[in-house]
C-alpha cells in the first residue's frame, strides 16, 4: 500500500501564483463594471434632469394666459409676456394651472420667469400676480451646465421676432385698449427656445401658444 502523497512547495506556490492572477483579474473586471454602472446611471440621471426642465419650460407655454400684470414700482402694465436676447429676463409670462392643493387664498394664475445666470438656468415665480414693490419672487434652480439660452416669437403674419413686444410696436395693442381689456393685447403664437448644454449640445422646442 502507498503512502499518501501532499502537495509539494512548489506546487503551492505555483496554485497560489495562479489563484493571486485570477484574482486580480476578476477584481479589475468588477472595478471595470461597477464604474460603468456609475456612468450609466449618472448619465440617465442627467438625461431626466434636461427632460424634466424642458417640459416645464413647455408646460410653462402651453398654459400662458393672455392676463398683463402691474408693475411692482410703477404700477404700470406690462405685457402677459414678454422676453427677448437683449433683456435680463428671456422670458416672462402670465400661465394658468397653478395648483392650489391647500387651498391657499391666492389665484390659480401664476406669473413666471426663466433666466440663465451663469451656468444655470433659473424659474421664477411670484406669490401675486400684481406685484407690490416689496415682492421678491421664488427661485428654481433647474439645470446646470446651460451656456445658452436663447428664443424666437412668431407673430400672426408668420414673421419671427428677436424680442416680445417687438421693437417697432406695431404688433401691440395701445395701452388704453390695454386697460380697457385684457385680451387686447396681441401675443405671439408660438415660441422657439433653444437650450445650449456642454454636456447634450442643442436642444430645440417650438411651441403653439394656446388662443386667447
Amino acid at each position: 500500500m502507498k503512502a499518501a502523497r501532499g502537495f509539494t512547495l512548489l506546487e503551492i506556490l505555483v496554485a497560489m501564483a495562479i489563484f493571486a492572477v485570477v484574482s486580480v483579474l476578476a477584481y479589475g473586471g468588477l472595478a471595470s463594471i461597477s464604474r460603468q454602472f456609475e456612468v450609466t446611471s449618472d448619465a440617465q440621471a442627467r438625461l431626466q434632469e434636461i427632460r424634466r426642465g424642458v417640459a416645464l419650460i413647455e408646460r410653462d407655454l402651453m398654459q400662458f394666459v393672455n392676463r398683463p400684470v402691474r408693475d411692482a414700482f410703477q404700477g404700470e402694465l406690462l405685457p402677459p409676456l414678454r422676453g427677448g436676447v437683449d433683456v435680463d429676463i428671456p422670458l416672462e409670462l402670465t400661465r394658468a394651472g397653478w395648483r392650489n392643493p391647500t387651498g391657499m387664498p391666492r389665484p390659480t394664475l401664476q406669473r413666471v420667469a426663466w433666466q440663465r445666470i451663469d451656468d444655470r438656468l433659473e424659474r421664477l415665480h411670484w406669490i401675486v400676480l400684481d406685484r407690490a414693490q416689496d415682492a421678491q419672487p421664488v427661485r428654481l434652480e433647474v439645470l446646470d451646465g446651460v451656456t445658452g439660452f436663447e428664443l424666437r416669437f412668431l407673430d400672426a403674419s408668420g414673421e419671427w421676432q428677436e424680442q416680445w413686444p417687438p421693437l417697432d410696436g406695431g404688433l401691440m395693442a395701445d395701452a388704453e385698449n390695454a386697460r380697457r381689456g385684457f385680451e387686447t393685447w396681441i401675443a405671439p403664437i408660438g415660441i422657439e427656445f433653444v437650450l445650449e448644454l456642454e454636456d447634450a449640445g442643442r436642444i430645440r422646442r417650438l411651441i403653439e401658444l394656446p388662443k386667447p
